[in-house]
């Protein structure tokens, strides 16, 4: 049946939102120079990422349409895939997916189930900087500089274990470094 092998590529992410920001803060013209030396000539910049998550393919783990291929699909007992909202990290990293929904196709066939039928984990992310700019004389300027990488701290949850006959099918044993 190939129509069960047409969907987003392995790589797909449908939606994806960049945000940037670069706030220069004043000058502080009016005070004296000392106070402008310390409170003036800083710039604040972030750069916030969000993207959903990639397909996946759930596969049986095993050649059950005994093409010498493994790796087949799984077969799709109807049902929803998706687990409640609302669970915290830990329980979505120990069962991402319903699992109960999907199982092993009979010897001699293919599953039901579908390529690209699940997405993955979504990431975010939040870099942010802080510059401070000196100006020594007329042509030459000093930078100090501050960069913040997953300024957060934000763990982003890999893709979980596709495999059916694996003991970890629907578990989560990696991370992303972010969108």
């Amino acid at each position: 049946n190939h129509k069960t092998n047409r969907g987003p590529s392995d790589f797909d992410v449908s939606q994806r939102l960049v945000v940037s920001g670069v706030w220069e803060m004043p000058q502080f013209s009016n005070l004296p120079r000392a106070a402008r030396a310390v409170l003036g000539g800083w710039q604040s910049n972030v750069i916030f990422s969000a993207q959903t998550g990639v397909p996946l393919t759930i596969r049986s783990g095993v050649d059950t349409n005994v093409d010498g291929i493994g790796g087949d699909f799984a077969d799709y007992n109807g049902g929803e895939w998706r687990m409640p909202s609302g669970r915290s990290k830990e329980e979505q990293i120990k069962k991402w997916f319903n699992t109960s929904v999907f199982s092993i196709p009979q010897t001699g066939f293919q599953g039901t189930g579908r390529r690209g039928q699940l997405r993955a984990p979504g990431d975010y992310n939040v870099d942010y900087s802080l510059f401070k700019n000196i100006q020594l004389r007329e042509r030459a300027r000093l930078q100090l500089r501050g960069e913040f990488f997953n300024f957060l701290n934000h763990a982003n949850l890999g893709s979980p274990n596709t495999s059916v006959n694996s003991t970890a099918f629907g578990e989560i044993s990696s991370t992303n470094g972010g969108p």
